[in-house]
């Protein structure tokens, strides 16, 4: 396993506090098994990353390449700051779960419509 890798999962381990046991318990591994992870003398298997990135609430993308999701969402509100708009609608995803899926598509078919109809300009 990358170096990159077990840096990350060494720091995200630290930044929830926990020990090595610690997780190897909460994970139900042997107690010595998430050290080997952080070693580098194993590699965990795709379901345990997913359970590691579960418990630091973090994305298999950071844990694996160093991509936080927020990176997306900083260069849209980005986008969105230098038009001059300050708190976009768009962007306030907790109302976004009050929309059907229907809904959410008709959206994305306009949003779609309207980015193909600039290109065109």
């Amino acid at each position: 396993m990358k170096k990159e890798i077990r840096w990350r999962l060494e720091n995200l381990r630290d930044q929830a506090g926990y020990s090595q046991k610690d997780v190897s318990q909460i994970l139900r591994f042997s107690d010595n098994t998430y050290g080997q992870y952080e070693r580098g003398e194993h590699s965990p298997s795709v379901e345990t990353f997913i359970s590691l990135a579960q418990l630091y609430n973090t994305s298999l993308d950071y844990i694996l390449r160093g991509k936080k999701d927020g990176d997306a969402c900083e260069k849209t509100v980005n986008v969105f700051k230098q038009h001059g708009i300050k708190d976009p609608f768009i962007l306030r995803t907790e109302d976004w779960s009050a929309l059907t899926y229907d809904e959410l598509m008709s959206l994305t078919k306009h949003f779609e419509s309207l980015v193909e109809q600039v290109k065109k300009e």
